[in-house]
């Protein structure tokens, strides 16, 4: 009884002890980055990590993050200010249009890619394809499983208000622990056999 205790007492030290370290690597390698260039290869380290957790697999943190950060450093900018430039314009137009048919259409399209968003993250990890493909891939994936797409924007959700709330946990588990709730739920809704 007191051994199945303590293993799983440090199973749960394990995970929490990876995941601060997962989000500290994350802050480090923005910083690096000189913020702006590094936040979303970072950021994609960081899901890329947890894929590979999700999937049973350990690796050597520190080296799979480098890696992946220098791999994909250039391919994670271009897709994250890509879309952070459809993000402002679409939210822009939705703010801005009078025609309450135009303010609704633009909220949809708002909404579409908020999805999109939740998504891209575990797709981009998961698939070594084109950009624009991992972008139809993360809508093809958010369309086809509402139960999932709901989890995920749930998920988000919840997770900010909890960080919120718990403002001095943000630098230890903000972006780790977000990202392994969603790289979880979608792997679910990815088509198997599919990289």
């Amino acid at each position: 009884m007191q051994t199945t205790i303590f293993q799983g007492a440090y199973r749960i030290t394990e995970w929490i002890t990876k995941l601060v370290y997962l989000n500290m690597l994350w802050i480090l390698f923005t910083v690096v980055g000189i913020i702006g260039l590094g936040i979303f290869p970072a950021t994609n380290a960081v899901f890329a990590i947890t894929r590979k957790w999700n999937m049973g697999e350990e690796v050597p943190l520190f080296q799979t993050f480098l890696d992946v950060y220098k791999k994909e450093f250039k391919k994670s900018n271009l897709i994250g200010y890509l879309l952070l430039v459809i993000g402002i314009l679409l939210k822009h137009d939705m703010e801005t249009f009078q025609n309450s048919v135009l303010r609704y259409l633009s909220g949809f399209f708002y909404f579409v890619f908020l999805v999109v968003m939740v998504y891209i993250g575990p797709v981009f990890a998961h698939y070594n394809t084109t950009i624009v493909k991992q972008l139809k891939f993360s809508l093809l994936i958010a369309i086809t499983n509402p139960v999932k797409s709901i989890m995920m924007i749930a998920t988000v959700v919840g997770v900010t208000y909890v960080f919120l709330t718990f403002f001095n946990m943000i630098p230890f588990f903000s972006i780790s622990c977000t990202a392994i709730l969603l790289t979880y739920i979608s792997h679910k809704a990815f088509p198997k056999g599919g990289n």
